[in-house]
């Protein structure tokens, strides 16, 4: 658990720093730039071994980025069907919730785009339980209904693992 909470820390900050739609490409970039930098070094013999060793390091760092960011994140979700619509309920942190609603309106697009790929149809619901209370991220127009449910009611229908890579 606490490998995931560090690679979750980790992408947060890259995220916040540079923003979560380019981050990885120019994590990328610059790690391809600095190997190319390292065969140069390595090229040079005046060159300090000292200088080549810490690039090798930056780069071996950068790479194990890449890695840790590209790692997909499980969740249980409920694919069912209410009221003649195909509903997928995510099961998520209560962290969802503890966020500003930017943050939570990026977070929800994402599993609605993890959802799509997996291919499963229906309407996107987040949900989380928080403080024994179910808490819910959804399409506005299901609100009434999402009142009604309790985290009982998910769990009874939890049916599918979901693997997504942000």
């Amino acid at each position: 658990m606490r490998g995931q909470a560090f690679r979750t820390q980790v992408i947060r900050l890259w995220d916040n720093v540079f923003g979560s739609d380019g981050c990885r490409g120019w994590l990328y970039s610059l790690s391809m730039r600095l190997s190319l930098r390292i065969q140069g070094l390595a090229a040079n013999k005046k060159q300090d071994p000292r200088m080549t060793l810490k690039a090798v390091l930056v780069v071996f760092l950068m790479w194990a980025s890449l890695a840790i960011a590209a790692e997909p994140t499980k969740f249980r979700a409920a694919h069912t069907k209410v009221r003649d619509t195909n509903m997928v309920f995510i099961v998520v942190g209560e962290k969802f919730f503890e966020v500003d609603q930017k943050t939570q309106q990026r977070w929800y697009t994402s599993l609605q785009s993890c959802v799509r790929n997996v291919k499963l149809a229906g309407e996107v619901v987040a949900v989380a339980d928080v403080k024994g209370a179910l808490k819910t991220y959804g399409p506005k127009s299901w609100g009434e209904f999402l009142s009604t449910i309790d985290v009982a009611w998910v769990d009874a229908r939890i049916n599918k693992e979901l693997f997504c890579t942000f």
